[in-house]
């Protein structure tokens, strides 16, 4: 069974009246104690402290094992009049109660995926990649239909064409919706203290102190109220994506029948072609560079030896004989 779950939010609260801040200018004139007016805006201004409970219907949801879910999907269907088939899904969107939130159509190589509707629920997966030789004319919808009558939508939809790939998500948000209520009412509270701190306030500093801190308040309970109405609508409003394509053929997955010894082999060799490959690319890719490194190289290792040759003639020529030794002169080899 299917949940919508929310929790009821109360009104938001607005600036300060004219009225507020004139009351809060007399009490100024008045005069009266400020440390008082102090340490009640900080504690009114503190949601973090006691929080009040959770709305009703968020209560009921987790109180009573009715979960709060957001329901998305996306289908992709194969049909011959796209057009056609568009203004169906439109009108079973329409019957069971929902609405077209964006659509796109025209041929497939030019239309882009719509971005999806505004109060789509963020949680809804990737969305599905595109069927392979996908041509022809194509089109996008985006339906949001009622919670209770998703089951029946999606079924109807998928009956329009030849399905060609479909996903399904269910999110959870119970936990979410208690905690956004919980809050709401928490920083109700502390407005509703802070605006009765405003008659007391004891002097200018104090009602400024007061006001600001209000200010901020209401900004904080401003932005949790909208996040309350986006979980309220994604829990009563699913999202259901639908694509759909003139001409496109679904791969089918092949065939595993475990594995074999000529399958082995196969794999094998292919793995080593595709390094010898890889090793014959790498090899292209470096020749030019060898062709003008090798020979450099060659060069600078010539011109280093003989560097050392000459470095070790002079070494030997500039060391002291020992008295008596013999020398190695032309003349002592003839005689």
């Amino acid at each position: 069974m299917l949940v919508a779950g929310c929790s009821g939010g109360g009104s938001s609260g607005t600036g300060l009246s004219s009225s507020a801040a004139k009351s809060g200018g007399g009490a100024a004139a008045r005069g009266g104690t400020s440390n008082g007016a102090r340490a009640g805006a900080q504690a009114a201004a503190t949601p973090g402290a006691p929080r009040a409970a959770a709305s009703p219907a968020a209560v009921s949801a987790a109180g009573t094992g009715n979960r709060v879910i957001v329901y998305s999907a996306e289908i992709q269907l194969r049909t011959k009049d796209v057009r056609g088939t568009a203004d169906a899904a439109e009108q079973l969107a329409a019957k069971a109660g929902g609405y077209v939130s964006d659509a796109v159509v025209g041929d497939f190589d030019q239309v882009r995926r719509p971005g999806g509707a505004p109060d789509a629920s963020p949680a809804s997966s990737t969305p599905l990649s595109a069927p392979a030789n996908a041509s022809g004319t194509a089109a996008y919808l985006v339906l949001r239909v009622p919670a209770g009558r998703f089951d029946a939508a999606y079924g109807s939809l998928a009956g329009l064409g030849t399905v060609l790939d479909q996903e399904r998500t269910a999110d959870d948000v119970t936990q979410k919706v208690a905690d956004v209520g919980s809050r709401v009412k928490s920083y109700q509270a502390s407005i509703a203290r802070l605006r009765g701190l405003l008659s007391h306030a004891g002097s200018v500093g104090d009602l400024t102190a007061l006001e600001s801190t209000l200010t901020q308040r209401e900004s904080d309970l401003e932005s949790l109220q909208q996040q309350q109405t986006a979980l309220n609508a994604e829990a009563a409003m699913s999202t259901i994506t639908v694509d759909l394509y003139q001409r496109a053929t679904h791969a089918k997955p092949k065939a595993h029948h475990g594995a074999s010894l000529g399958g082995a082999v196969g794999g094998g060799w292919h793995a080593l072609t595709a390094t010898a490959h890889g090793i014959a690319l790498a090899a292209a890719a470096i020749l030019p560079w060898l062709v003008v490194l090798v020979p450099l190289a060659l060069i600078v290792l010539w011109l280093r030896r003989r560097g050392r040759a000459v470095a070790a003639a002079r070494r030997a020529a500039a060391r002291p004989r020992p008295d008596g030794e013999a020398s190695n002169t032309p003349e002592d080899t003839a005689v």
